[in-house]
């Protein structure tokens, strides 16, 4: 079992076609992009499986703690924003491939569940993550 923490940067946008929005009498038509930046500070656990005779040594693992999320939808010059902190959990699975006695290969799946609402995302805030990346042991 292992316990630690976790930092992030997770960054998204998209430009859609052109819209007209109208809100009374006036109208504006405009090419719409939007933005997302997602920023956590989780604590994570995981738990290594040790199988006989198996090399690679697969987990799972979770994390919970804060995301730091700012949207931002811009219509034209006009921006529509929100900036807040809000509590998500993050459960993961993965597998460590030793290349040598001290240095593998770490991937893994998380998936992002982050209680932020706000325009389009009214069902929470939900991301996969996938990740390659080199481990030390010692």
């Amino acid at each position: 079992v292992t316990l630690g923490f976790n930092l992030g940067w997770n960054d998204a946008s998209k430009k859609m076609p052109r819209i007209t929005e109208t809100n009374g009498t006036s109208s504006i038509s405009a090419v719409q992009t939007r933005y997302l930046l997602v920023f956590p500070l989780l604590i994570n656990s995981h738990y290594h499986f040790e199988l006989d005779n198996f090399i690679i040594r697969p987990y799972i693992g979770g994390a919970a703690g804060i995301y730091f999320t700012t949207y931002e939808k811009w219509i034209a010059e006009y921006l529509d924003s929100k900036r807040k902190i809000s509590f998500g959990i993050r459960p993961e699975i993965g597998a460590l491939i030793p290349i040598t006695d001290n240095l593998g290969i770490n991937l893994n799946f998380k998936y992002n569940y982050v209680f932020f609402k706000y325009n389009e995302f009214q069902n929470d805030l939900q991301y996969l993550e996938g990740n390659l990346g080199l481990f030390l042991g010692f």
